[in-house]
């Protein structure tokens, strides 16, 4: 009877080493595909910084140069006292 007794206690504990490597192979994979999509989400986030940063820095470009065209304007406008010409004072040269 302890033969069988025996016996049945090594199986259930190989049984049960069995399942806990089961558990934990699947532990395993779930945290491999839980760390490749939080890879993956960094890379887009990544990706839509470098995208807005560009965009960040073409209006600091664009500001720049809109505001020394406003100084030029104004040294215009103040200093040299010009004036916009009236519409029939204009006129268009055309090419050939």
């Amino acid at each position: 009877m302890t033969r069988l007794n025996s016996a049945m206690i090594d199986r259930a504990v190989t049984l049960a080493l069995l399942g806990l490597v089961v558990a934990s192979a699947l532990a395993v994979v779930t945290n491999i595909d839980d760390r490749r999509q939080v890879f993956a989400a960094r890379q887009a986030q990544l990706v839509a910084s470098d995208k807005a940063d560009g965009h960040w820095r073409q209006l600091l470009l664009e500001q720049a140069a809109q505001s020394t065209q406003v100084e030029v304007d104004k040294v215009a406008h103040h200093r040299l006292k010009m004036r916009q010409p009236a519409p029939d004072a204009i006129i268009l040269v055309r090419g050939q």
